[in-house]
């Protein structure tokens, strides 16, 4: 293990980088050259932290690493670090939590003239649904902190909307209208005086085939058409040089919706990894440039600006599927590399190496277990899955259901 690494949870946001790998579930992920991926025993530790807080890990990352990388940074994270000795790659820990935390940009965003649904904020509790109330409904109630959907809801009458504050009792929380429209991701990296934003993708949004969450989070597609696109990109670039003045550095994630009248509402900010990273690492790989994570470390490096360029390109989509059982399950299917059937479901051919599928191939990643509502399977596939309306095209529904019936057979 030499250079720059990715500590985490599993090796999936450093696929196709370069990057070697620490982590507590390989996935079934292989190490080419041997050693680039290195699963720190038996897959207990949950997070970066767990494994950062080990003495052994310390060692071998203190021998040989020049940088470290996490998917989210904390105080303690940058505190290992500092232990360590080793420089970690990630915007500080106070910053990030103070930006992605939903109440404060819901009160941020307007003087950053980002568009935003009408909303308020508060600790949940009688007088905040009051003024939720008088929101135009139906409402998305969210916890100040969330990750994928999860703390995520929607409000359909007055009565949800009371019962759904009264289940949040005390926790500070947003509430807004919701908006009817196409979700969109941006996602792009900030320098110090420069920005590179990615083209958008449409968002997997609440798919029942994919996420138990109404309002989840389940993959991307950069294969299907954005609408305003222009707009879309202009909000983006005002959402990254609102994280720009804030203090943030590095790869960041814009979710918007484009509403049916084209408006583009700028819904959350996440200043930190996200989960089309292996996309953008996999296209930048097929096109011989550096990767997204390259990319964000090199923001870390020396003085000045580095060489980011102003439109970052991506050809891969991902399907996310979560856990939708009420139990831990640890599939038995392997991960690989393969290729859709003739009948639309998943053939395996090879393993997945941590360079990731190329050009025509299908690539699976399998969790070694996964908590109920938690990612289970991933598939990382080139072109569109999502009609015009939202729904899965064929041929990806088609996919999903087998491996579903894969995944619960084993």
């Amino acid at each position: 293990m030499m250079g720059p690494v990715y500590v985490g949870t599993d090796p999936v946001p450093a696929l196709g980088s370069q990057l070697a790998v620490l982590c507590a579930d390989a996935c079934g992920i292989v190490g080419d050259p041997p050693g680039r991926v290195d699963q720190a025993g038996p897959p207990l530790a949950i997070s970066a932290l767990a494994l950062l807080e080990r003495e052994d890990v310390r060692r071998r990352l203190a021998a040989s690493a020049s940088q470290l990388v996490v998917w989210k940074p904390s105080m303690r994270i940058a505190e290992c670090a500092r232990q360590v000795g080793v420089p970690l790659a990630n915007a500080g820990a106070a910053i990030a939590r103070r930006l992605e935390n939903k109440v404060h940009f819901t009160r941020t965003a307007p003087g950053a003239w980002l568009p935003i649904p009408p909303a308020v904020t508060g600790v949940a509790a009688p007088a905040l649904t009051e003024q939720a109330l008088r929101l135009r409904g139906p409402w998305v109630v969210q916890l100040a902190s969330g990750y994928s959907g999860r703390h995520t809801r929607r409000a359909d009458t007055e009565q949800d909307l009371t019962a759904l504050l009264a289940t949040y009792a005390g926790r500070s929380c947003r509430v807004s209208s919701w908006i009817r429209g196409d979700p969109v991701t941006v996602t792009g990296v900030v320098g110090d005086g420069a920005v590179a934003l990615g083209v958008p993708c449409r968002q997997l949004t609440g798919l029942a085939e994919c996420t138990p969450y109404p309002l989840g989070s389940c993959g991307n597609d950069f294969g299907a058409p954005i609408r305003g696109e222009a707009a879309v990109l202009s909000v983006a670039a005002r959402a990254a040089a609102w994280l720009q003045r804030e203090g943030h550095r590095g790869i960041f994630g814009a979710d918007l919706v484009v509403a049916a009248d084209d408006t583009v509402f700028c819904i959350e900010v996440n200043p930190r990894l996200v989960a089309s990273v292996p996309l953008w690492n996999l296209s930048a790989r097929d096109r011989g440039e550096p990767s997204l994570l390259a990319r964000h470390l090199g923001v870390f490096v020396g003085a000045g600006d580095p060489a980011l360029p102003s439109r970052l390109e991506c050809h891969w989509s991902q399907l996310i599927l979560h856990n939708l059982g009420t139990q831990t399950v640890r599939p038995g299917l392997a991960s690989g590399t393969g290729r859709l059937s003739a009948a639309g479901g998943w053939e395996r051919a090879a393993p997945l190496a941590i360079d990731g599928p190329r050009p025509g191939e299908v690539g699976l990643i399998v969790r070694g277990r996964a908590r109920p509502g938690h990612e289970l399977a991933r598939v990382v596939l080139e072109g569109p899955c999502l009609d015009p309306a939202g729904a899965l095209l064929p041929h990806a529904a088609q996919l999903v259901r087998d491996l579903r019936d894969q995944l619960g057979a084993s």
